[in-house]
Order: C-alpha cells, then structure tokens, then sequence
C-alpha cells in the first residue's frame, strides 16, 4: 500500500477546521459548564465553503456539519475539492457527555 503524502500546511488546515471550533469546557467556569447541553455547538451546524492556498493557488473545500441520531451527535464532513490533495475526505463525530459537560469528538 502506497502512503499518501500531504504538505504540512494542509494537515494544520485540517486540524484547525476539526478543532478549532471546540474549546475544552475547563476553560470555562462551572456555571457554564453547568448549562451546556447538546445544543451547545448548533451555531456550528451548517454547509460552508473552505478556502485554503496551496503553493500561492487558491484552492477549495467544503464542510458539512448536521447533527444526526436523534440530534446528540454532531457530524462534521470536510472534504478538498481541488488542488493536490482533491478528493481528501476527514469526518468526526462529536457528542456532549453527560456526565461531565465535556463535549468529545472523534
């Protein structure tokens, strides 16, 4: 199996976009800890169009979030639509835990 090579730039992009949206809750205080629920993230929900440079080339993406299986998850598809890297797909899955008001993202 061939590995597939991907500039350093793109892969922080792609980190960035995973996430930069989520803060860890132990930087906020109890109290909005305390009154997270899983509506917590819905400004996030939506389809955007990503723009990244690639080499000075201004290249594409989009990013799908919706929220699936009853509404307590949030799942998050990115994919490059061109460039170097056209067709890269990354997806996550995130969901706040109950117990502990964390959100947590695979």
């Amino acid at each position: 199996m061939k590995a597939i090579k991907y500039p350093s730039s793109v892969i922080v992009l792609i980190a960035l976009i995973l996430f930069g949206a989520f803060k860890p809750s132990s930087h906020m205080d109890n109290s909005t800890a305390q009154t997270m629920d899983s509506t917590s993230y819905d400004f996030w929900v939506g389809n955007r169009n990503a723009t990244f440079d690639e080499n000075g080339k201004t290249c594409h993406a989009t990013n799908n979030i919706t929220r699936i299986m009853n509404d307590k998850y949030i799942h998050k598809d990115f994919t490059i639509l061109d460039g170097q890297n056209k067709g890269y797909k990354g997806e996550s899955f995130s969901v706040l835990d109950q117990s502990d008001k964390k959100w947590k993202q695979t």
